[in-house]
């Protein structure tokens, strides 16, 4: 009630509070960041090791069982799954989102270092990544062309079109 005895009796105020709110809003609207993918901090760890000429259920046995128990172990893991393919070995740990994702990566790392030589010789040392959405790609472009060969697009690619997207500002990469 007093909101609106305020109102009817100062009508400047009131028009004085709306114009600082509208002026507020707008200079808020402008400093408002806009991203196509908003930092998001997802606490997954990738173990990735590879075995070349190995089968799957070689790999189950000799790498990702291995790796599973020496990394089960680390601290604030929710979840862990593995993925034994041909000469690939790939595992992926969910950590509770209370879990410095960097420190959790230093630690698989440490558990790792400790069970490489229960390995086989044949393979390859396991690659402990963290999972980064902002590292992803933002674009995939694709060449076809019926009367180019595929060794011509590749060098059209590379000599011409990779140069050229570097060259563009706030592009980091260009992969081919």
């Amino acid at each position: 009630m007093w909101f609106t005895k305020l109102a009817i009796s100062r009508p400047i105020v009131i028009w004085m509070i709306l114009a600082a709110f509208a002026v507020l809003g707008i200079q808020a609207y402008f400093r408002l960041p806009a991203e196509l993918n908003p930092k998001v901090n997802i606490p997954t760890v990738t173990v990735t090791t590879a075995y070349p000429g190995a089968n799957p259920p070689e790999i189950e046995t000799q790498v990702s069982k291995v790796l599973e128990d020496a990394v089960g172990t680390v601290g604030g893991v929710k979840e862990v799954f593995s993925s034994s393919q041909p000469n690939v070995s790939i595992i992926s740990m969910d950590f509770q989102s209370s879990v410095d994702i960097d420190v959790a990566v230093s630690e698989v790392s440490r558990k790792i270092d400790a069970v490489r030589g229960e390995l086989p010789a044949g393979a390859n040392s396991p690659i402990v990544s963290k999972l980064d959405i902002n590292a992803l790609p933002i674009l995939y472009f694709g060449l076809e062309s019926p009367s180019l060969s595929l060794q011509q697009l590749r060098a059209l690619a590379d000599n011409t079109i990779k140069p050229r997207l570097e060259r563009v500002s706030g592009v980091a990469t260009v992969q081919i």
